[in-house]
């Protein structure tokens, strides 16, 4: 029945449909029926609305939380990041004057304060290379210590300016001259380096059936004409005046040909050509003294500060007749031959010792 009946349309096709008779008070009681559930619908609505709306303003109010708790910790890590670009741009900076102005630890001088950039005078050829060679330096690692500042500072203003992004070009451009600059710095040294020669100078024969070898003190004049052993204290050299003196040698024992000892001075040096190399030996200063069967030997050689660093280096060969010995700090060095089943077995060929630093020795090892 339903189904048939059509859907009502008024309030007087809901009276019909209810049966009831079509008139004022029938109608009044529909119309205010149907008021009632109008309102209780709308009231229905508003409150589901306003319950939406609350859980809106409910989920606005904790992302805006979540936001401000984000850039609380962006603010946090950029501040951290930042002081520890800034920590590592004045390390750097600190690193690169205290290399320039302070005192060196290879060079001992009395006379002067020798820095690094000392130094330099005495390991490059030409004073343009040393001007290029401290570019270099500084161009290289003060280039990166201002990238890392102005990345700093950027990062804490959280901005990129045109100002961040020229000056980073810029920087760039200065550390590529720098490495440029100190390679070819780095090409023209190492061919100073490039050839060695070695000039030998040997003594005349000593007669004797035992050669004492002993250290001679060096004499300190800023020390009132007293003795001194000089200690290592880690100096590869010491200036003195227009000399560079380097302590320490290496000593080494062979068989002589004869019944004679003999000492022999091998001085030996690099240069950029065989002619530079030899005369940089020949300028190595070294003497020793003999007195009868003793021989006095200094810890120290010498040469002009003016022809550079260049490997100086000194050894010092003892030739030790067969069945003779010399004595050196209590240590007696001998080549005898010893019979074994009629076969003759030789001792070794060679012993090796040498001058240490600080004014003691070690024959041999």
């Amino acid at each position: 029945m339903w189904i048939i009946m059509p859907k009502p349309k008024s309030n007087l096709d809901y009276l019909r449909m209810k049966g009831k008779p079509i008139n004022v008070e029938s109608i009044k009681e529909q119309f205010s029926s149907s008021s009632q559930q109008f309102k209780e619908n709308a009231k229905d609505a508003a409150n589901e609305m306003t319950d939406h709306a609350k859980k809106i303003g409910n989920s606005i109010k904790n992302n805006a939380q979540l936001d401000r708790a984000g850039t609380l910790i962006s603010k946090f890590l950029r501040i951290g990041v930042s002081v520890i670009l800034m920590g590592m741009a004045a390390s750097i900076l600190i690193g690169i004057m205290t290399f320039i102005f302070s005192d060196t630890a290879i060079i001992r001088s009395n006379e002067m304060m020798f820095t690094s950039m000392s130094f330099t005078n005495l390991l490059f050829e030409t004073k343009a290379q040393q001007i290029l060679a401290i570019y270099s330096f500084i161009a290289l690692f003060g280039s990166f210590a201002m990238f890392l500042l102005i990345s700093a500072i950027s990062i804490i203003l959280n901005a990129t300016t045109k100002i961040w992004k020229y000056g980073t070009f810029i920087l760039i451009a200065i550390g590529l001259s720098g490495v440029v600059t100190g390679a070819y710095v780095a090409t023209q040294t190492v061919m100073e380096f490039s050839e060695n020669v070695e000039v030998e100078e040997s003594s005349t024969g000593i007669t004797a059936e035992q050669l004492i070898v002993s250290i001679s003190e060096e004499v300190n004049p800023l020390n009132n004409g007293r003795k001194v052993k000089y200690g290592g204290k880690g100096y590869l050299y010491d200036m003195k005046g227009d000399y560079l003196v380097d302590r320490g040698y290496k000593v080494r024992y062979e068989k002589s040909t004869d019944s004679l000892f003999y000492v022999k001075v091998v001085r030996s040096s690099q240069g950029r050509n065989d002619e530079r190399a030899l005369r940089n030996a020949n300028n190595i200063e070294y003497s020793y003294r003999i007195d009868g069967n003793t021989i006095s030997l200094p810890t120290s050689y010498k040469f002009p500060k003016s022809d550079k660093i260049r490997v100086q280096d000194l050894n010092v060969i003892f030739y030790i007749p067969l069945d003779k010995e010399l004595i050196f700090d209590q240590d007696t060095i001998h080549f005898r031959p010893i019979a074994q089943q009629e076969v003759i077995i030789s001792a070794p060929d060679k012993y090796y010792g040498y001058i240490k630093q600080d004014g003691t020795a070690r024959p041999r090892y």
